[in-house]
């Protein structure tokens, strides 16, 4: 998997995406999103494209059908293979991609500087999880509240439910210890064959990777040297400005 911040977020990776991947980042308001959305989407494409060893531009993505309604709008895959899984995410600066072969998999990383409203808890944590919760001091609550929140949102989207299952349905182990799933009501079968890996994105933020049954090594790159190395390689002028 590989990290990168939203610094790396230069104007030539645009060529990297397809017409519609443009058309969408251009439909962003905030130039933070569009930084975010191009670093995660360039990079995938990069990476999934030197292991195939193809042009990045003849990379072609599509969506899973979604596991309730069966329509194509669930995980993202590469189309014409099979085997290579991937998952994406981004965040506050940072922007995050999982790629594996044959294993399911999912990726989520979150701002630690993300202002709670007030209602996270109650969406994420389950009954078990709040009493665990209650009881930490209030400079630890946010901290884990937001790692309890990755690590579910990375197991939602190895499994391609996404947010159509409720997180507080999930019940984890203690953010303090080691990501091991306990229960889930919608999924007891899985149990005991979910591995999460908390995993080390750029400071002030926290990320976590969720697998399906298997027990990987899990390897993390640095993904700003591999976009800086597709910029520089670029066709084109090296002089345009960044995205801020």
């Amino acid at each position: 998997m590989w990290w990168a911040s939203t610094a790396s977020a230069h104007t030539e990776l645009l060529q990297y995406l397809d017409a519609r991947e443009r058309a969408r980042w251009a439909n962003f308001h905030r130039p933070a999103d569009r930084a975010r959305y191009l670093v995660a989407h360039a990079m995938v494409r990069i990476v999934v494209a030197q292991h195939l060893g193809m042009s990045p531009r003849s990379v072609r993505f599509g969506a899973h059908a979604c596991v309730r309604c069966r329509k194509p709008h669930g995980k993202p895959r590469v189309l014409g293979r099979r085997r290579i899984e991937m998952s994406i995410t981004h965040s506050g600066e940072a922007a995050g991609i999982a790629v594996s072969l044959g294993v399911p998999v999912g990726i989520d990383v979150e701002d630690m500087r993300r202002p709670d409203r007030g209602q996270l808890a109650c969406a994420v944590l389950s009954e078990a999880e709040r009493m665990v919760f209650a009881g930490l001091a209030d400079a630890d609550r946010h901290r884990s509240l937001l790692i309890s929140c990755t690590r579910k949102e990375a197991l939602l989207k190895a499994t391609g439910d996404g947010l159509n299952i409720a997180m507080n349905r999930i019940t984890l182990a203690d953010p303090g210890r080691s990501a091991r799933l306990i229960a889930w009501e919608d999924h007891p079968e899985l149990t005991g064959q979910i591995r999460i890996y908390d995993l080390h994105p750029i400071t002030e933020h926290t990320g976590s990777l969720a697998v399906i049954g298997a027990d990987l090594t899990v390897t993390e790159f640095h993904g700003d040297h591999l976009l800086q190395r597709a910029v520089a390689q670029s066709d084109r002028c090296l002089g345009r400005r960044l995205i801020v």
